[in-house]
């Protein structure tokens, strides 16, 4: 496994990037999204499908080791172990 492996490696594409929060998306389907979420303040991320559909709610998602790898190395870029 490549230990230098990013989200970008991965296809996801950086969405938002402001004070509270970096939010990764993949575009999955015609319609869904699989969407990566650091909240900054908080040192936590989530992991969830967005449909595009008004009747579907997000769900939450697997995590594969590639991509599991890629999130571990940006909460390292973030400084989020350094405390």
């Amino acid at each position: 496994m490549n230990k230098d492996i990013t989200l970008e490696d991965l296809g996801y594409k950086k969405a938002i990037d402001d004070n509270n929060m970096l939010v990764y998306d993949i575009k999955h389907f015609i319609s869904d999204t699989d969407r990566i979420v650091f909240y900054k303040e908080l040192k936590a991320f989530e992991v969830y499908r967005q449909s595009d559909s008004p009747f579907e709610y997000p769900s939450p998602q697997t995590v594969n080791m590639q991509e599991l790898q890629a999130i571990y190395n940006k909460c390292k870029e973030l400084g989020w172990f350094d405390e």
